[in-house]
């Protein structure tokens, strides 16, 4: 079907004003799904709602939802109803493989087919209003594919303490650490990790805790196949203490002006850290065996045990 002239006009008004994609990474369980809510209040922002993952064909359907945020006394009804979310099954949609790849994604994974589809989604849900994407994507960091699909595209990491991001994963019903590391999508462990794992009988505790090792290590790598100042590193325990602080120097890092919203909502939603929260969650011995199975990688992200 033939789109009518004003359609047209609007679609390449679009295209002309269309940024890259934001990016918020990090492992999962780690603060992103707080930094991703925080972030979305700015109002040159487009996030994905549910509706991206019900009708990944029709991206208006999410653009005029968003668009109703900015709205007096609709706007907060709206966003309770309609958060931000990750929208797998929409990039799905538009990559088949993007959601759970045994590895990590990277540029040598960017067939042309995949760089047009996803340039081509990342237009289309954007407005003149809200010209830029806001994209929370964890797991595997992705980096060197996202980078290859969209080159100006700039990525904030949300990193926290491995322990706490392992007592969260043995939580959630989608941590595939149950069916052992033959069955997850994390790949299989190195020859020295299965040995750790080994050494603590398999533990399923220790096991969540390698899934962090696995990916920081992986984020270590990817970042060095992007510029260096298209990549920012938050940690969650700063952005609990400082929300405020923290989310204007991403506006900044993004290139985003300061608004006066955001700040409003940042004052409305206080955090506290739930860094330690891992101690409660574990018994002693599970404490030192995650510890213990962790202590190298834990040192060099800035958590000595």
């Amino acid at each position: 079907m033939t789109r009518a002239p004003s359609a047209e006009l609007a679609a390449q008004a679009t295209d002309s004003i269309a940024r890259d994609p934001l990016f918020i990474i990090g492992t999962g369980r780690c603060g992103s799904t707080v930094f991703h809510d925080l972030l979305a209040y700015h109002p040159q922002l487009t996030w994905f709602t549910a509706l991206a993952n019900k009708y990944p064909r029709q991206p208006r359907r999410n653009s005029r939802l968003v668009g109703l945020v900015a709205l007096p006394g609709v706007g907060r009804v709206v966003r309770r109803k309609f958060a931000p979310v990750e929208a797998w099954p929409m990039w799905e949609h538009y990559f088949r493989g993007f959601s759970a790849p045994c590895r990590d994604l990277t540029a040598a994974d960017a067939f042309p087919y995949a760089v047009s589809s996803l340039r081509s989604m990342a237009r289309s849900y954007v407005t003149r209003r809200r010209p830029q994407l806001l994209c929370k994507i964890t797991g595997w960091p992705r980096l060197g594919f996202l980078h290859a699909v969209f080159p100006n595209a700039r990525f904030i990491n949300v990193i926290r303490d491995g322990r706490a991001v392992a007592s969260s994963l043995l939580r959630v019903k989608f941590w595939l650490g149950w069916r052992g590391p033959e069955a997850w999508t994390m790949g299989p462990l190195s020859a020295e990790q299965n040995e750790r794992w080994q050494k603590y009988e398999r533990s399923f505790v220790a096991l969540a805790g390698l899934e962090w090792e696995i990916l920081m290590d992986a984020y270590e790598r990817a970042k060095q196949s992007i510029p260096a100042d298209r990549l920012m590193e938050i940690r969650y325990e700063n952005l609990c203490a400082d929300p405020l602080g923290q989310v204007r120097a991403a506006t900044e890092f993004a290139g985003l002006p300061w608004s006066a919203q955001l700040e409003r909502n940042i004052a409305l939603l206080p955090l506290t850290s739930q860094n330690d929260k891992w101690k409660q969650g574990l018994s002693p011995a599970q404490q030192e065996i995650l510890t213990d199975c962790l202590r190298p990688s834990l040192a060099r992200w800035g958590y000595p045990a």
